[in-house]
């Protein structure tokens, strides 16, 4: 910290202003703090006349050294529903909720952005891809929670740069011929570096054949594999090559960070995924 923000801090402390002087800390520490609203909404399909789903937030980001975080998100009032009334369980929600808010404190921009909410028909959630961000038993409030913080955070996007998008790789199965190995990825990009990967399990693909008897190699790979692409910049990624034998299954991969060792197909999927959503 230079002396001419010492100093100021200083002087404020003398005069009694605490908070003046926590600000002028901030400042000089690099920190900025910005805050955004979001909100997410549904169709109550079991009343249409009464109020939607949904839910309100704000959220505000600390930029620092260390990145783009999450300092807190809060539930704003609003007229939507937050849970059903009648809901013989709504406890789970009620008691769960404020660790719930908790649990996206410290989580960098990005790898929220990078998440999925799957959603029916009626845009209501049916599942969410990170555990860490879910009240069990709760999936929709939780889910409606995190589409809420996402539409906050897309303004925080534009504002700090990070583009957000999607692509998936997928061929058939040959081995059952009505389903399809492949993988859906979303990936969170600023300034040309990737910031984060996520796998989507709910496009329904197989990501892995159950039956193989060393399918632990790429369940208990992939997180790992997910973060070697942060920090790679997309032009070295879009450069990496895979080849593919005529059923368009992975054979190799040029760049030996981006694979797990004896899951190379799988990989190779995901490159691919990756690369798909890079040149959308």
């Amino acid at each position: 910290m230079n002396k001419k923000c010492i100093k100021i801090i200083a002087a404020a402390a003398l005069a009694g202003a605490v908070a003046a002087g926590s600000a002028w800390l901030a400042a000089c520490a690099g920190v900025k703090v910005r805050e955004y609203e979001g909100e997410y909404s549904h169709v109550n399909t079991y009343a249409p006349q009464a109020p939607y789903y949904g839910i309100k937030v704000k959220v505000s980001v600390q930029s620092d050294k260390k990145g783009d975080r999450i300092k807190s998100v809060q539930v704003v009032e609003s007229d939507y529903t937050e849970v059903t009334e009648s809901w013989g369980d709504r406890s789970i929600w009620d008691d769960g909720l404020n660790n719930l808010l908790l649990s996206y404190r410290a989580r960098y921009v990005a790898d929220v952005l990078a998440e999925t909410v799957a959603v029916d028909e009626n845009a209501a959630p049916q599942s969410v891809t990170d555990s860490g961000l879910m009240i069990t038993g709760a999936t929709l409030g939780s889910g409606r929670l995190l589409l809420a913080v996402q539409d906050a955070l897309a303004d925080a996007a534009s504002e700090l740069g990070y583009t957000v998008h999607t692509g998936e790789y997928s061929y058939p199965n040959p081995y059952a011929p009505a389903t399809k190995y492949g993988i859906r990825v979303k990936v969170v990009v600023k300034d040309g570096v990737i910031a984060a990967v996520k796998n989507d399990p709910s496009a329904g693909y197989i990501e892995v054949t159950d039956s193989w008897k060393d399918k632990a190699l790429w369940n208990d790979g992939l997180s790992g594999l997910l973060a070697a692409y942060r920090g790679k910049r997309t032009e070295d990624v879009l450069a990496a090559t895979v080849t593919v034998d005529g059923d368009k299954a992975p054979q190799t991969v040029s760049d030996s960070s981006l694979v797990i060792a004896g899951a190379t197909m799988g990989s190779g999927r995901l490159l691919l995924a990756v690369q798909n959503a890079l040149k959308s």
